[in-house]
């Protein structure tokens, strides 16, 4: 996270082999998590997990190998798989390893961090230039979100 925060620009031609690189890093990382870190009942879930893994990281490799300009798309492709293909794998999974209360903090959590940098980023609106029905709706619109979820 430190290489990505002393890393990161606002032109992602720049950014791209920088947060790229971070998460190749992270998808080896998960990979061996799963290699050495699953136990014997686990061993089910193992072999699809780390399959998705392998065409993640390789995607992401071969792109960055290739360069932006067609990498680019390569690289989006490997994270669209990532993110779908435990969809489509959905039977190999054993649905007892979903440990249900954690999952529900964790989505929580991001949803109390989505909320805070949504204040963070409106707060800017709170000024004497803003009309005070902007800043009245742009408050009601936050608190309905935060109340719908």
């Amino acid at each position: 996270m430190v290489y990505l925060a002393n890393n990161i620009n606002t032109e992602w031609r720049i950014t791209f082999q920088h947060f790229n690189l971070a998460m190749v890093a992270m998808l080896v990382d998960l990979i061996m998590q799963y290699w050495i870190g699953t136990s014997k009942d686990e061993e089910n879930d193992k072999k699809p997990f780390t399959l998705i893994l392998a065409i993640e990281l390789l995607l992401a490799i071969i792109g960055l190998l290739v360069g932006y300009q067609i990498g680019i798309c390569i690289i989006i492709v490997g994270y669209i798989c990532g993110f779908l293909l435990p969809l489509l794998m959905y039977d190999k999974f054993q649905a007892g390893q979903v440990n249900f209360p954690h999952l529900v903090e964790r989505v929580s959590l991001i949803v109390i961090i989505a909320f805070g940098e949504a204040i963070v980023n409106l707060a800017s609106y709170f000024n004497s230039e803003t009309p005070i029905t902007y800043a009245v709706l742009l408050f009601v619109s936050l608190c309905s979100m935060f109340a719908a979820m």
